[in-house]
């Protein structure tokens, strides 16, 4: 085959390649026992390893420690936000999962991890809320 064929065909072998693989995963998830509990890999993923995470990450002292350990890596000249850039969507979920309990009318699952994140000032005004100590003085 002609190198500028087969040039032109490689994408199309690797999308191939993908798309066989998608396939046998929808496969193992309709017809496997275990997997067919989930529905699909997007159920799986936010079963097995998001809501652990959020549990974990929605706990006032994982807070305090994750906070704790952002100060101690920035007096090592890490920044703060390399740390929060980590947790950030776990947050971010907790928070959807606050606002939707909140419009439903049930109890917030995850309130006290806002209450010790807004106590501990990791909202406006930088780390330890220094915008609001200028404020202030």
């Amino acid at each position: 085959m002609p190198t500028n064929v087969s040039e032109s065909l490689s994408p199309s072998f690797l999308a191939g390649g993908i798309l066989i693989i998608v396939f046998l995963i929808r496969l193992l998830f309709k017809f496997a026992p275990i997997l067919s509990n989930f529905g699909d890999i997007f159920s799986f993923i936010s079963g097995i390893i998001q809501v652990p995470l959020q549990d974990i990450v929605g706990s006032p002292l994982s807070l305090i420690l994750i906070l704790s350990l952002a100060n101690l890596f920035w007096y090592f000249g890490i920044h703060p936000q390399v740390v929060y850039s980590v947790i950030t969507p776990i947050v971010m979920a907790n928070s959807i999962a606050n606002i939707t309990a909140y419009t439903a009318g049930q109890p917030m699952p995850y309130v006290l991890f806002s209450v010790v994140g807004l106590a501990c000032g990791t909202g406006f005004g930088g780390q330890g809320a220094t915008l609001g100590l200028v404020v202030s003085i």
